[in-house]
């Protein structure tokens, strides 16, 4: 039984438990799984034969070489492979905006060990209204079932959202009853800002069958999120690898970014997160209803640090004819060069303007202004110092901070699906759609997007 005390620290201490519990489970099997594999490896070795050392791993996951790999000699040593460099996005500080779920696994992974962000602190939202979704994707129907049983609330998931009209949507904006300021450039007025913006594997799965129609369509969706998002990111100082990637200084991040722990994302002795869907799992309805109730209680709070935005794609043709980089840097050019010969959006949506630029606080201009140095009086010498603040008023620019590989094996859970839904005997699982790897061999006059797939990339957007 929890001991006296807070609601909180009664869930806290629940919590610590289950893991501990858990913890000396999966180590007591992993001893006897050992045991069995060294038993099974002796009977099968020669008497004069010396022991075969085990390959030298790296993170592990999809694609880590294992011991049955390829013949050695004996007694040859293995070569250590160099560490995977990975980059984890998301920070437990982070307002979190997912804009264009599938079957919400994506989201789900998000709420599940090892990250298990706080529910109060995510929006889960989706293209297809909910009938449809459930019936494109046969898993969503149990994700989102699970993860309002988390967040004890409804609206932490909100489907029929065009990414390009987030303007729309009340649960992404908090806009109040006051209504737009007449000046375009004065921020909206909304309670809600996003440090982070989500669009996993956008495409409008409109089945052109022509290329290039096909590129233009997904092209004019990518700057039609660009512009619907930008009201909506927070400002403040630039990230730490922001700030070196502009060859800009950091000013000091605030007390409240990511220094003080979530109180209800706990970690053992070890470091591992605590699993809250386990938690749940095997706690009675009682301590359920309490601790989604304790968790929903959390205040909303976004970090005061510049927000951005996250596109991850298959880093292959004919994803990599989208240009992505080049439609963030040069927004204003591209949506001169790509609205008049995109082909029509759907009924009710119009395609946007360089007024919309002007609307949306974002500049006509492809050029980013210059970092504004400044020096004390009197402090000849003195090293200047970048403000990386953006100037209140000033239309703004996006400027690509960084691009890194995505992993699905890195998201416990996560389960990528196709726009067009789950089609029985032709979609894939355990994300085999994105591990493909390219076909070189592939008869050259076939087209590009049927030769098979690269990596996955993530890109990373901020504004000035």
């Amino acid at each position: 039984m929890p001991k006296k005390g807070s609601l909180k620290k009664a869930f806290a201490s629940f919590n610590r438990q289950q893991d501990e519990k858990n913890h000396h489970r999966a180590v007591q099997e992993a001893v006897k799984r050992k045991a069995e594999s060294l038993t099974r490896s002796n009977k099968r070795q020669k008497p004069n034969a010396s022991p075969r050392k085990q390959p030298a791993t790296g993170t592990g996951g999809a694609g880590s070489p294992d011991s049955s790999s390829g013949p050695r000699q004996s007694g040859a040593a293995c070569p250590q492979l160099p560490a995977k460099r990975t980059v984890e996005p998301f920070g437990h500080d982070d307002t979190i905006l997912i804009v264009g779920e599938a079957n919400f696994s994506f989201t789900l992974s998000l709420l599940s060990q090892p990250r298990n962000h706080s529910p109060s602190q995510i929006l889960a939202t989706a293209y297809d209204s909910e009938q449809e979704c459930y019936r494109k994707y046969p898993d969503a129907e149990s994700n989102v079932r699970k993860i309002r049983e988390l967040a004890a609330r409804e609206d932490v998931v909100v489907f029929g959202v065009d990414a390009g009209q987030l303007d729309k949507v009340k649960q992404v904006t908090g806009k109040s009853k006051a209504g737009r300021s007449a000046d375009p450039l004065a921020p909206p007025p909304s309670t809600r800002r996003w440090s982070k913006v989500w669009f996993g594997f956008p495409h409008v799965g409109a089945g052109h069958k022509d290329e290039t129609r096909n590129v233009l369509a997904n092209q004019l969706l990518l700057l039609r999120f660009f512009i619907s998002v930008a009201p909506y990111l927070t400002d403040g100082p630039l990230p730490k690898h922001a700030a070196a990637a502009l060859g800009q200084s950091q000013r000091p991040l605030a007390r409240a970014d990511s220094e003080e722990p979530d109180p209800m994302v706990g970690e053992d002795e070890e470091g591992e997160g605590l699993d809250i869907l386990d938690a749940f799992k095997d706690a009675t309805e009682a301590e359920r209803e309490a601790l989604a109730a304790s968790r929903a209680r959390q205040p909303f709070r976004p970090p005061v640090k510049r927000g951005s935005v996250l596109i991850t794609l298959r880093n292959a043709a004919p994803y990599t004819l989208w240009s992505v980089a080049t439609l963030g840097k040069r927004l204003p050019e591209m949506l001169s060069s790509i609205v008049p010969i995109a082909p029509p959006l759907p009924k009710g949506c119009k395609k946007p303007t360089l007024a919309d630029l002007d609307a949306h606080g974002l500049s006509r201009d492809s050029r980013p202004a210059k970092p504004v140095s400044t020096k004390k009086p009197g402090a000849k010498g003195q090293r200047s110092r970048d403000d990386s603040r953006p100037r209140r008023g000033t239309p703004r620019h996006y400027q690509l901070w960084r691009s890194f590989e995505f992993e699905p094996s890195r998201w416990n859970g996560y389960e990528h699906r196709r726009t067009v839904g789950w089609v029985e005997g032709v979609s894939a699982g355990d994300n085999e759609d994105l591990l493909r790897l390219r076909n070189l061999q592939t008869d050259p006059n076939e087209r590009a997007s049927r030769a098979g797939g690269g990596e996955c990339r993530t890109w990373e957007f901020g504004l000035d």
